[in-house]
């Protein structure tokens, strides 16, 4: 082989070399956003509260999007319907609501617990449906929303169904919503607008909300 052709591959190949050095490094940062402060004690809590869960990675997108100590959530105590990718500070919150609020409300109203929360999901990378040109909470996992409850006798307590009817199960949900502002900074309902009519949105973001 001519020498002047094998020193044109050497250099092309030291030049795929560098490319794949720094596009594995680049998707190093994205795979792994840095951790916030506490990380290591909430995935503690999780453990302590019995939360069923499993660490995961979110990769930070280039809009921002991601989840800085991400987990899976299976259950929170009571099961979940489906599991939820979120940030460890909202598992914990949920945690906490869970054994804090929906079971006592739920033994006090129905003399049962709840085995089962139904939700539409936490982490969608997406903008506010505010109108406000910023990232929702759900893009970071900090935001769930929560549809409804299973019994331990197999009846379901839903938003879109009960809020409004007079009852036990409408008393019970307005009782929830007071007292997850407790846990959560904002707290949406339906009283807030009709995107709001099937589901709490409930986060644990920067801003302060509770109950609108």
């Amino acid at each position: 082989m001519p020498l002047y052709r094998a020193t044109s591959i050497i250099r092309r190949q030291g030049s795929l070399i560098v490319a794949a050095t720094l596009l594995a490094l680049l998707s190093g940062c994205l795979a792994r956003p840095p951790q916030p402060p506490g990380a290591a004690q909430c995935l503690a809590e999780l453990n302590s509260a019995g939360v069923g869960f499993e660490p995961i990675v979110v990769p930070v997108a280039a809009n921002g999007c991601g989840i800085a100590n991400a987990v899976r959530v299976r259950s929170v105590g009571a099961g979940l319907d489906q599991p939820v990718v979120a940030s460890c500070g909202l598992a914990a919150a949920l945690a906490r609501f869970e054994r804090e609020a929906v079971q006592p409300a739920a033994l006090r109203h129905f003399g049962q617990r709840v085995t089962v929360l139904r939700h539409f999901g936490s982490y969608d990378c997406r903008r506010e449906s505010t109108g406000r040109d910023r990232l929702s909470q759900h893009a970071h996992g900090n935001a769930i929303d929560l549809a409804g409850f299973q019994l331990a006798d197999g009846s379901s307590v839903t938003v879109k169904a009960d809020w409004q009817r007079p009852g036990p199960r409408r008393d019970f949900l307005r009782e929830l919503a007071r007292r997850a502002c407790s846990y959560f900074s904002v707290v949406l309902t339906p009283a807030r607008d009709a995107t709001h009519h099937d589901h709490l949105h409930l986060d644990v973001g920067p801003y302060r909300l509770c109950g609108g």
